[in-house]
Formats: C-alpha cells, structure tokens, sequence
C-alpha cells in the first residue's frame, strides 16, 4: 500500500485498521458481541488510485477514494461515496519564453507539499456532504 504514496510528502503514513477479530481473540470475547457493544456502524474505505504524473511542462497529483458507513449489526450499508480529487499545474509552451516558466511552474507545484493536503481536503469535504441530513 505504500508503493501508491511513493510520490507524496513523508510523513504521510496508513496504518492498518485492527481487525475486530483479532481484538476479540486477544480478549477471549466473542467478535459479533464485541462489535456491536463496541460500534454501532463501520466506515470501510479504500484509495481506488493516486499518484502523481509529470512532463516536462506541466505536472498533477491524484487520489480517488471509495467509503462506505456499514451497520455492525446486520451489515447493511447505510451510506456509499466515491470521489476523485486532482490538482495540476504547468503552462503549454507557446514560445522559447514561455518554456522554462512552464518547467519552473511544474517543478514548484510538484515540491508543494500542501497540495496533498489540500486534495485530501477536497475529498473529505466532497464525501461528507453527500451524507444525508437526519435532523
């Protein structure tokens, strides 16, 4: 999973979620009980794609992500997004002139480590909105 983020900031780390049946194990609970005591739904996600891309002229990052809000007790799914986030940067080179402008403005945007987390933002926000409003 970490060959996806070779191309983002260090720093950025994904920890495996512990399993609720390998924490019912080491208690000696039973893991159906376990769960629903301990969470009434799941979210379940997972990073369909992301990268990076870059020519000499232009450069973008991407991520896409699935999630879905899953009831513990009868595995229902309550709630399911899917969304694509990308930002890019360069110029098309029209003159001798514009050429380097268009490389410098690649270079700097592909070292900008806040793009990543302003994708992960994007995403959060996109995701999030699309919940349905139970007041």
């Amino acid at each position: 999973m970490t060959a996806l983020f070779d191309g983002f900031p260090p720093g950025i780390r994904l920890k495996p979620p512990l399993r609720i049946d390998q924490l019912a194990n080491a208690r000696g609970q039973d893991a159906g009980a376990l769960l629903l005591r301990r969470r009434p739904a799941l979210l379940r996600w997972r990073v369909l794609d992301a990268g990076h891309d870059n020519a000499l002229v232009w450069s973008r990052k991407h991520i896409s992500l699935n999630a879905a809000l899953i009831r513990a007790r009868d595995g229902v799914v309550l709630w399911r997004a899917r969304s694509t986030a990308s930002r890019s940067s360069g110029d098309v080179p029209l003159s001798l002139f514009s050429l380097p402008l268009g490389v410098l403005r690649a270079a700097a945007f592909q070292g900008d480590d806040d793009a990543v987390a302003s994708l992960l933002d994007d995403l959060a926000r996109r995701m999030l909105a699309s919940l349905p409003d139970m007041r």
